[in-house]
């Protein structure tokens, strides 16, 4: 059995932020531990102490992912994830927003340089005679994100131009 010795836990704003963004269904404070610590290889009994003493907590996406892939959940442990810069094509940019909704559907989120995407009304050989422009772009990745997101997070972190 835990036994909690600090203050951190006691506090109710912990608590409920660990209730509802880290708790999965059923779980109490020691499962959560447990669950956790399962994902380090080494130091188990250190990690758990650490994290009973609130010495030492993974990121967010950490402490929500983890031990999830015994219930075959896909979920991604990192925040964010830097995509590589699509290059200036229709097929280039869409296989980057198919990464992007792999992505975000895992709970990740996403940043990207698009500053080599042309900009507005710069000429291409199409039937549109000229592009929407590099931020035309950032409505459709922001789309996915929105389609997407979970539990209303923001997924398109940031976007370099």
């Amino acid at each position: 059995m835990i036994i909690i010795n600090k203050k951190w836990y006691e506090n109710m704003v912990s608590k409920e932020i660990l209730k509802r963004k880290y708790f999965k269904e059923n779980e109490d404070f020691e499962g959560f531990v447990n669950r956790v610590c399962s994902i380090f290889s080494r130091n188990q009994d250190e990690i758990k102490q650490a994290l009973i003493d609130g010495d030492f907590f993974p990121a967010g996406r950490i402490l929500n992912s983890a031990g999830l892939e015994k219930d075959n959940i896909s979920a991604t442990p990192m925040n964010c994830y830097v995509l590589p810069s699509p290059e200036d094509n229709i097929e280039s940019i869409y296989k980057t927003q198919a990464e992007m909704a792999k992505t975000f559907s895992r709970g990740g989120g996403c940043g990207i340089n698009i500053s080599n995407l042309r900009p507005k009304d710069a000429k291409v050989n199409n039937t549109a005679k000229t592009t929407s422009g590099a931020t035309s772009f950032l409505e459709l990745f922001n789309t996915t994100g929105s389609v997407i997101g979970q539990n209303g997070r923001r997924k398109l972190h940031c976007v370099i131009l």
